[in-house]
This record gives structure tokens, C-alpha cells and sequence, in this order.
């Protein structure tokens, strides 16, 4: 070709040379995929909630054994008989205690 020609034109862009084809386009098992995946989104997303359901399921019947056991208490007071000792959380000040106990054991045997 002569540098002094001008250039061809095509009346398609393809013929033309000046695009590319690209595998951008879709498949069909693309759209299968993202569908699979929206999915799977879902189900992790129920999973943990309905963990946290559990986790606080779990909660409330602690919470729930405990003010019947303090109702049955308070009952046998009110009846002069003698009642259960109730369940006591241990001290604040106790709980740093044991963490401090727990942590100075654990490094005895460690050197820096």
C-alpha cells in the first residue's frame, strides 16, 4: 500500500480490523453462576442469623431458670419455710483476681 493513498473505508467495523472481539460476552453458565451465588449469599445470611437467634434462645432460658428459681424462692419465704440459696454471680473484683492468677502461671514458663 502506498503511504499516499488514503485509507480504506469499510462499511463494517469488523472487516476493518479495528476491533476486537472480547470474551465479555456472558454464557449461559454465567448466568447459572451468579444466580448460584446470589443464593449462597442468602443462605450464609440466614445461617448467622439464625445463629444469633440461638445464641439468644440460649440467653433468655438462662434468664428464664433463674426468675423461677427466684419466684420458688420468694414463694417459700412468703411461706415461712426455708428457701433455696440462690445462685450468685461471682464479684467483679474476684474475676480480675482469677484473670491475673491465670495470666502470671501461663507466663512462668515463658521466657523472653
Amino acid at each position: 500500500m502506498n503511504r499516499n493513498q488514503p485509507m480504506r473505508q469499510y462499511a463494517n467495523q469488523s472487516q476493518s480490523g479495528t476491533i476486537s472481539s472480547s470474551g465479555l460476552r456472558k454464557e449461559p453458565i454465567d448466568n447459572l453462576t451468579d444466580r448460584v451465588m446470589m443464593i449462597a449469599q442468602r443462605v450464609v445470611g440466614a445461617e448467622n442469623q439464625i445463629k444469633n437467634q440461638a445464641s439468644e434462645i440460649k440467653l433468655l432460658n438462662d434468664t428464664i431458670t433463674k426468675l423461677e428459681k427466684k419466684i420458688e424462692n420468694m414463694a417459700l419465704k412468703a411461706s415461712g419455710k426455708e428457701f433455696k440459696k440462690p445462685t450468685t454471680r461471682p464479684s467483679r473484683k474476684k474475676i480480675v483476681e482469677e484473670e491475673v492468677e491465670s495470666t502470671s502461671i501461663l507466663d512462668e514458663g515463658v521466657e523472653v
